[in-house]
């Protein structure tokens, strides 16, 4: 059975299939897949990056993730492509993404919508980049780094923004954190050579952060920043 709704999961729990075996005897019986977004709206805009997750649920039983192993397809043709774990839409409209896994898959629907918001928006967006929500501060950054340049007077609310971290006690799982500094590197690349004055915090993401994902948004974000 399916059940399709925006930005959530479709569980498919069906005939069992079975994992290869793994190293030292023994097998996994895969009895559902299960794919999401990591970070929920009730509608996307053109030009966003979505991380997705996929997860494959075991008999033992257990759950593990699944996302880098799994074949992504989006329909209809052209509304937008998945790269890396990352749904990205191009075009307003109904979108489905499909994510397979062995014999299984799961489904993951969206609502696209046009692009935004305008440069009138941004102090808003600066508010929302303190708000106690992971998912709130994520899609503020993200607005913000479509804006490039124009967002100079964010750069010190994106700044702090690097510096969320487990234990701030803010809405949303432990692996949002993550994903909130990276969002915020990513938005001050986006910004440019306009953004030197959060080279210094983003060098130390870019060597100290625990985070490879983290880590690797901070370097592109100083390639853009420092031109190296």
């Amino acid at each position: 059975m399916k059940f399709l709704l925006p930005g959530l999961a479709v569980i498919l729990l069906a005939s069992c299939s079975k994992e290869p075996p793994k190293p030292g005897g023994g097998s996994h019986e895969l009895t559902g897949l299960e794919a999401g977004t990591r970070w929920k709206k009730p509608a996307y805009d053109v030009g966003d990056a979505v991380p997705l997750f996929v997860e494959a649920r075991w008999a033992i039983p257990s759950i593990s993730d699944v996302t880098r192993e799994a074949v992504f397809s989006v329909s209809p043709p052209g509304a937008g492509l998945v790269s890396a774990g990352v749904f990205h839409p191009a075009k307003t409209g109904e979108a489905i993404v499909t994510a397979s896994f062995q014999s299984r898959t799961a489904e993951v629907r969206f609502t696209i919508q046009p692009p935004g918001p305008a440069k009138d928006g941004l102090p808003k967006l600066i508010e929302a980049l303190a708000s106690n929500s992971l998912n709130d501060r994520y899609f503020a950054a993200q607005e913000i780094a479509k804006l490039g340049p124009e967002a100079g007077s964010a750069i010190p609310a994106l700044v702090r923004m690097l510096d969320t971290k487990e234990g701030m006690g803010l809405e949303g799982p432990a692996r949002y954190y993550a994903d909130a500094r990276s969002v915020a590197a990513q938005a001050l690349g986006a910004i440019g050579p306009g953004a030197r004055a959060a080279a210094e915090a983003l060098h130390r993401l870019e060597k100290e952060d625990p985070s490879p994902q983290v880590m690797r948004a901070a370097s592109e974000a100083l390639a853009k920043i420092e031109g190296r």
